[in-house]
């Protein structure tokens, strides 16, 4: 299985958890109904009653009916009628007698409500295992080749997560020749539930996802963002580059263009979990919105201020990396340029002077310096080179909805919201599908009190695009509380208790808001 940077780890299982006290049952509750559907996308509904019609199933929810189309259902058993879809002779003979088919096999139904009641047992006892684990003082903690990890995430995840860095850091190894210093150790990295944990124990506030700390003691924080796990592993990679470019020397801090820039450069990685091998080098969509965006509008970041520049600009990760993919798949100049990276940390003959924390750096002239020599160019050619930059630029092409929607939600994490607002509008125009960009523009549209009917607007596009996707109800139900709809934003609320009532990462501040209102979930 092949996964990309942005990628879900793991699809939450349909249990949506809208308020602390009311996590879980004490005992695995009884199925009510023997109806059950399978979605394409593998999540499964079962303990509700269900009604078949021609074009759709209709889930029966004490809160709501939630009609999901056919063609988004792989199997069925509803009113006992199963999907007759390539149903052989024998099959139909089966199914006449009695039996159902569940996983590939013909088994009575009392087998199979056997089977699925041992296993909403097995799930129970997990979740309240998981859900002990949530508490700081309770995380999960083991220890990896390179890392140090600390964790209240559920293990499956931190399974993953803890592998995939394992494979980021042996392939920067492999192609800067780094170590780790014995005095540093193996670095604690530590994953957040969500945000809330993150901001209450990592001790941030605001719009920070993920941070690295480059001075003693070191150590990686992030948080497992519910509504867009795709994002929380770019930011993983983000940085934990940072951690990796620190290995190139114990005592150098690069340019912070530099930094930034080669960090969003690493973050597009494409990670086989079968083999552990890592490909970098893949287009940044959100990053190329921004920079197409920019030039639409008449803006330019130039090359020599780029190189030369001391300060931290947001221009940096995407004008920067969008220079630095130019570098480094540009077959002419790639070599030139990874000599360039190693030189400024590891060259003889650099001039660096030291700073803050006793680290050295280098100045905007000597970084130029650098990069020319390495690159075999005269201060004269700057201009040219910067030509043939734009123009790489030209030439790229992204997935044009998914850029705007990662463009979006990065110019929503950096409190830019009206550049947000701008590309996530665009992207709902050009048809997207993305259920965290919905909620994300909804966000937005709530934060003006005139937005509300489009921000009702566009959550129930989502419905329509997921409707057993709780988090959306959860969020409609929200935005129509604060409009003043109390009842049925409260009967939504619970709807999405209902669809989602176990999962341990939907503990959300819609939530905290409506939960003394909220009905129990079972």
């Amino acid at each position: 299985m092949i996964l990309r940077s942005w990628f879900a780890l793991a699809r939450p299982t349909l249990a949506l958890l809208m308020g602390p006290a009311l996590l879980l049952a004490t005992t695995a509750p009884a199925l009510a109904s023997d109806d059950i559907l399978q979605l394409k996308d593998g999540r499964v509904v079962d303990g509700v009653t269900m009604e078949l019609t021609e074009t759709a199933i209709v889930v029966k929810y004490k809160n709501g009916d939630v009609t999901v189309p056919l063609d988004r259902v792989e199997d069925y058993f509803v009113g006992g009628r199963s999907r007759e879809t390539g149903l052989t002779d024998e099959d139909k003979e089966k199914q006449a007698s009695g039996l159902v088919r569940f996983r590939g096999r013909w088994i009575t139904v009392a087998k199979r409500t056997q089977q699925l009641e041992k296993e909403r047992r097995e799930r129970h006892e997990a979740l309240k295992d998981v859900q002990a684990h949530r508490e700081w003082r309770n995380r999960y903690q083991f220890e990896t080749k390179n890392f140090a990890i600390q964790s209240t995430l559920p293990p499956h995840i931190n399974e993953r997560y803890s592998q995939l860095l394992e494979d980021y850091f042996a392939e920067f190894k492999k192609m800067w020749g780094i170590r780790v210093p014995k005095k540093w150790g193996r670095l604690p990295v530590c994953f957040y539930h969500d945000r809330d944990s993150f901001n209450r124990t990592a001790g941030v506030s605001g719009g920070t996802a993920a941070y690295y700390r480059f001075v003693d003691p070191r150590d990686l924080n992030f948080y497992y963002d519910r509504t867009d796990p795709d994002q929380t592993v770019a930011v993983m990679f983000h940085e934990a580059n940072h951690y990796l470019t620190d290995l190139m020397s114990e005592t150098f801090q690069y340019p912070n263009w530099v930094n930034e820039a080669m960090a969003e450069y690493w973050a597009v990685t494409v990670w086989d979990a079968d083999t552990g091998k890592v490909q970098i080098g893949g287009i940044q969509d959100g990053r190329l919105v921004e920079v197409k965006n920019d030039i639409e509008a008449g803006k330019r970041y130039g090359l020599r201020r780029l190189i030369t520049n001391e300060n931290r600009e947001y221009e940096f990760y995407y004008w920067g990396w969008s220079f630095v993919h130019f570098m480094l798949e540009t077959k002419k100049y790639e070599k030139g340029f990874r000599k360039f990276f190693v030189q400024l940390a590891r060259g003889k003959g650099v001039k660096r002077s030291r700073g803050a924390f006793n680290f050295e750096y280098v100045s905007g002239d000597e970084c130029l310096r650098v990069f020319l020599k390495n690159l075999k160019l005269k201060d004269g050619d700057l201009e040219a080179l910067q030509t043939e930059w734009y123009a790489y630029i030209d030439q790229l092409e992204s997935n044009g909805t998914r850029g705007l929607e990662e463009a979006g939600m990065s110019a929503f994490a950096h409190n830019r919201r009206l550049r947000a607002e701008r590309l996530l509008k665009a992207a709902m125009e050009a048809g997207s599908t993305s259920i965290s960009a919905h909620i994300r523009y909804a966000e937005i549209l709530r934060m003006k009190p005139e937005g509300l009917a489009e921000a009702e607007k566009i959550l129930r596009r989502a419905v329509e695009i997921d409707s057993l996707e709780a988090r959306v109800w959860a969020h409609l139900g929200y935005t129509l509380w604060i409009g003043d709809r109390k009842e049925d934003g409260k009967r939504l609320a619970n709807l999405a208790r209902e669809i989602d009532p176990d999962n341990p990462f939907l503990l959300i501040d819609i939530a905290e808001a409506l939960g003394e209102h909220l009905d129990d979930a079972r």
